[in-house]
């Protein structure tokens, strides 16, 4: 404990039990499998981050300015 020794409510209290664990369990497979394989989500950005990184500035701030104006 870092802050002195265990309280005793706190005995009683489990870890995790078995519903938290298969909530966390994809999440824990996910983060695992992109953390070894990030280009299974890096390869389907590469188009629009290329595409904004190649057009100018004042293209940009036409093409979300109209993209405003079909939201409103």
């Amino acid at each position: 404990m870092s802050f002195g020794a265990a309280s005793r409510y706190m005995s009683t209290m489990p870890d995790i039990n078995r519903r938290e664990f298969f909530v966390l369990l994809p999440l824990i497979i996910v983060s695992f499998i992109l953390g070894i394989y990030p280009n299974i989500v890096l390869d389907s950005l590469h188009l629009g981050i290329s595409s904004l990184l190649i057009n100018s500035p004042q293209e940009l701030l036409l093409s979300l300015s109209n993209l405003y104006f079909i939201i409103i």
